[in-house]
């Protein structure tokens, strides 16, 4: 199985034997992430050792890769991506899903958690009113039931003094 490869430093594009990549044996041809570097070894007159290389596209041969005239290039992986953290493209859409399904579920707690601080603080707001006007209807019933029991004592005393 051949790459086509991007390198990172020079933006050169050439193909490569899989067997020089570091870590690497996709399943298929379409087992690879394009948006992370994978460590490449590459060697020529002026230098060799293992670079920075993103996979264009996987050939079953050399020849097949060779005969493709255009080959759409998808952008530049982050620089900060390395062929350590790169996975299979299954583990990587695995991770991706989980890594949404795991922010979704943290927006859905964090939305729930402030909606239940903002009725809370709603409450406490209307809480001191509420209390302030209950307060106030009772000092009213008080002042009622104390004149009724004045004028009660009135007819009271009136009666036992009438007797």
């Amino acid at each position: 199985m051949f790459a086509y490869v991007r390198f990172r430093d020079d933006d050169m594009k050439t193909v490569l034997p899989i067997s020089r990549f570091r870590s690497f044996q996709p399943k298929g041809l379409k087992d690879f992430a394009t948006n992370k570097w994978y460590e490449v070894f590459w060697e020529d007159n002026e230098q060799s050792g293992y670079y920075q290389a993103q996979i264009v596209r996987l050939f079953d041969t050399k020849e097949e890769a060779e005969r493709q005239k255009r080959i759409p290039v998808p952008p530049r992986p982050s620089d900060t991506e390395t062929e350590e953290t790169t996975p299979s493209s299954d583990d990587y859409l695995r991770e991706v899903m989980r890594k949404a399904a795991a922010e979704k579920k943290k927006k859905k707690n964090n939305s729930q958690r402030i909606l239940r601080e903002k009725q809370l603080q709603q409450l406490m707001e209307n809480e001191p009113d509420e209390q302030a006007h209950e307060l106030e209807q009772l000092r009213r019933e008080n002042k009622d039931l104390r004149e009724r029991l004045k004028t009660m004592e009135k007819a009271l005393c009136s009666k036992i003094f009438d007797a």
